[in-house]
């Protein structure tokens, strides 16, 4: 592919003749990789070796894109006004503009994104609508994850992978049958421009409650970014019952939608009837752009409402039978990893994996479980994650101490920190000494199925789908999953959860 019909559609690209006619087989931003035939994207840091790095790639004859003054470099390159966004919009042409070819949904918000996307998937799969999906739990095509070795080498763990691993996805999934995708939206692939070559047909803006304030600063600029999935959105469905995404619906191009039953001029769906049935489910009233929709989930969640409401909202913008799909939720029993029942038998203490790494999510899981519960206890199994915000390990503390019995405090990818001293910070906001410490993982999802009852529910938060731990000693593997199981198994025997 000749670099000309690479930077075409680039906003802000000024390329010197001599490199239209280069010939580009491939994209890095890392300088050890750049070859012949490279394009190497110059990503703006405040690293001192960022200058080194581009003249490295362009001495091993790769062509340098870089948004620096011309005076900066003492080499020939081609000059843009932001690479970050230009490796967004050269990604996408590298890989066809697959956007172009299929229907895109986008989700982003602090909570929910995980469990709406792969809904909105699952359900178009279910209508025949081949889907691809990209997010936490890692990149499907009609619902079969991609083998990593089809795409771009980039860390797996990113919510939104970097632009040539995520365009590579959706031209991998375009060649696969799929008519649709549907992808997680972060605030730091907003923020930095991974998205600004895509455009969703529809997007949806879960919520916003505090998170990633370690990178963002604070909630105003958290939401600044969250928000720029409105400009790159032909229409976005937004929260109307959150206040600070409700405001968004005075945008031309912004429906809203309410779990809470709030109806007005712009709202494009709404739940009425809501009937909860403990931890088997609940089931309401959807009216969707005037439609009547019986809507029934065994998600037993609150937010469950607003999770498939807006899945079924996507469904009906997008012009698909929302009918049919609203017929396959009681099939759908979450997102691995989210208010997931790992052990749900009479006789057995119920216990859930869930996900929640923040305040909002831990009350949600938690105030959910027990409107959820008939009798028993709540106990929840909780850490903090290390070199990240840590103004909300107290409000963590906090909402632990208000809405568990008990709570057995632990490590969650303790990175460089030590995990006790996170645990500390943890400590500062319980208000009642209902807790207690136990740092490693394992031992402590142990030490709460061991003084769990057959009526109470355990509560293990914060890795979901997780399989890693992150520590000063590095990444290695370890499974809450398998840690419950092998809890269980220790305290009622190998044979408890057969079938009678």
């Amino acid at each position: 592919m000749k670099l000309r019909e690479v930077i075409c559609n680039v906003p802000g690209v000024r390329c010197p003749e001599i490199f239209e006619n280069e010939i580009t087989e491939r994209i890095c931003t890392d300088p050890a990789k750049a070859c012949r035939g490279s394009l190497y994207i110059d990503l703006e840091s405040e690293n001192r070796n960022t200058l080194q790095n581009a003249y490295a790639a362009f001495k091993k004859g790769a062509t340098v894109l870089s948004g620096k003054k011309k005076e900066s470099l003492s080499f020939p390159f081609v000059s843009c006004d932001y690479a970050r966004s230009a490796y967004s919009y050269v990604a996408s042409s590298f890989y066809g503009n697959p956007c172009k070819r299929l229907k895109t949904v986008a989700v982003t918000g602090t909570n929910g994104k995980t469990t709406v996307t792969t809904l909105i998937s699952f359900l178009l799969n279910g209508i025949g609508v081949k889907t691809g999906a990209i997010g936490t739990l890692g990149v499907f095509s009609g619902g079969v994850r991609v083998d990593e070795a089809l795409l771009p080498q980039g860390p797996e763990s990113m919510t939104t992978p970097d632009p040539d691993r995520f365009f590579a996805a959706l031209d991998l999934m375009e060649r696969d049958g799929c008519k649709a995708v549907v992808t997680e939206a972060s605030s730091h692939s907003l923020a930095l421009s991974k998205l600004d070559a895509f455009r969703a047909d529809v997007s949806v803006f879960t919520n916003l409650t505090e998170d990633h304030l370690d990178f963002h600063t604070d909630m105003k600029q958290y939401f600044e970014a969250k928000s720029k999935i409105v400009d790159l959105s032909d229409i976005a469905v937004v929260n109307a019952d959150d206040e600070w995404v409700s405001g968004l619906i005075k945008n031309d191009n912004t429906v809203g939608i309410s779990a809470s039953g709030v109806n007005g001029k712009k709202i494009y769906a709404y739940a009425d009837n809501i009937s909860f049935k403990g931890l088997s489910g609940l089931e309401y009233t959807a009216y969707i752009d005037g439609r009547e929709i019986y809507v029934k989930t065994p998600m037993f969640a609150e937010y469950a409402v607003f999770n498939t409401l807006s899945a079924l909202a996507v469904i009906s913008l997008l012009g698909e039978n929302v009918k049919s799909a609203s017929e396959l939720i009681p099939q759908f029993m979450g997102a691995v990893g989210r208010c997931e029942a790992v052990v749900m038998k009479k006789g057995l203490p119920t216990v859930l994996l869930d996900y929640a790494h923040t305040p909002d999510a831990l009350l949600k899981t938690l105030s959910s479980v027990r409107k959820a519960m008939k009798s028993g206890r709540l106990i929840s199994v909780f850490g903090c994650g290390g070199n990240r915000d840590r103004a909300k390990r107290p409000l963590m503390g906090m909402t632990a101490s208000k809405h568990a019995d008990f709570s057995v405090l632990t490590e969650d990818n303790s990175r460089n920190e030590e995990t006790r001293d996170i645990i500390s910070e943890i400590e500062k906001g319980f208000e009642r000494p209902n807790y207690c410490i136990c740092c490693d993982r394992e031992e402590a999802i142990n030490e709460a199925v061991g003084m769990a009852n057959p009526e109470d529910v355990v509560a293990v938060c914060g890795k979901g789908h997780e399989n890693y731990i992150i520590d000063k000693c590095g990444k290695r593997y370890y499974s809450d999953r398998e840690s419950i199981l092998k809890a269980v198994y220790g305290k009622y025997g190998k044979d408890c959860l057969n079938d009678e």
